[in-house]
């Protein structure tokens, strides 16, 4: 977190989900940075939870200088390397798959939602945010968690965005999809906007897969 928690300048949250490789450092520096140009890193904190494919402790993390865990506490990991089928089960926290230790990655980003909230006490927005895997991750909690509902945190009402970037997979909650000519392959300007909607007819509307609720 780019502000210790108990800080009273924090006003917007922004959490960041990293991408398939995983190197939530990067994402980090990149989101304080953007803050940074906008000026307004005084009241904004950067979070950049970690969905890890290796074991980690809150001593190895904190170089054993932590004071609010243990230092034997571990962190979710979502990765079994010696068994088949290692690749996709790493994968799984895209999906809300469980962790080796048991816990949901949706649990996971609730549990960063209501850690914010708890440990920022003058926080007044947050937005979760993900780009590629860490976009589709992200649509999906979204479809799936309390958290958002009526655009606010379950446990303070906190108003909360969602910003979804490079989803190669979205989430619907039908068979319907935008008809073809929602996609005319041109620039129709910022406001754009098109309603109609059908079901897809495999080989004649579209060549991508897809099934009832993505695609």
């Amino acid at each position: 977190a780019s502000h210790p928690p108990g800080s009273d300048a924090v006003e917007v949250a922004i959490i960041v989900v990293h991408g398939a490789n995983r190197v939530e450092e990067g994402y980090f520096r990149e989101m304080v940075r953007i803050v940074d140009e906008h000026k307004s890193s005084e009241h904004t904190l950067v979070v950049a939870p970690a969905w890890g494919e290796k074991p980690c402790s809150a001593a190895d993390w904190s170089g054993g200088t932590s004071n609010q865990v243990r230092g034997d506490a571990q962190a979710p990991m979502w990765a079994l390397v010696d068994r088949p089928f290692a690749a996709s089960e790493a994968r799984s926290w895209t999906l809300g798959g469980g962790s080796v230790q048991g816990a949901h990655s949706f649990e996971v980003l609730d549990s960063v939602v209501e850690w914010v909230e708890v440990n920022y006490p003058r926080i007044q927005r947050l937005v979760v945010t993900g780009f590629s895997a860490g976009g589709q991750y992200v649509d999906r909690w979204a479809a799936l968690s309390p958290e958002g509902a009526n655009g606010v945190t379950r446990s303070r009402g906190v108003p909360l965005r969602i910003i979804v970037g490079s989803a190669s997979t979205l989430v619907y909650l039908s068979e319907e999809r935008p008809d073809p000519a929602c996609d005319p392959d041109e620039d129709q300007g910022p406001h754009w906007d098109c309603r109609n909607f059908s079901i897809p007819r495999p080989g004649r509307d579209c060549d991508l897969r897809w099934d009832k609720y993505w695609i």
